[in-house]
């Protein structure tokens, strides 16, 4: 689910504006991780691909 939402999110902002705008920021996180910008919905496709392989390799 995580995968096609992702895809389909951006694909829609894509059809929609011609770029894509959902971006996420942590400003106040520790470390690093708050000097990135991240996309949410490639963060949802990286996060089903992950679950998918994880998944496989328990069975």
């Amino acid at each position: 689910g995580l995968v096609a939402g992702g895809g389909l999110s951006n694909l829609w902002e894509r059809l929609r504006r011609g770029r894509v705008y959902d971006y996420l920021r942590f400003p106040k996180a520790p470390g690093p991780l708050g000097r990135y910008v991240y996309n949410l919905a490639d963060l949802a496709i990286f996060l089903g691909a992950a679950g998918l392989l994880l998944g496989r390799r328990r069975r």
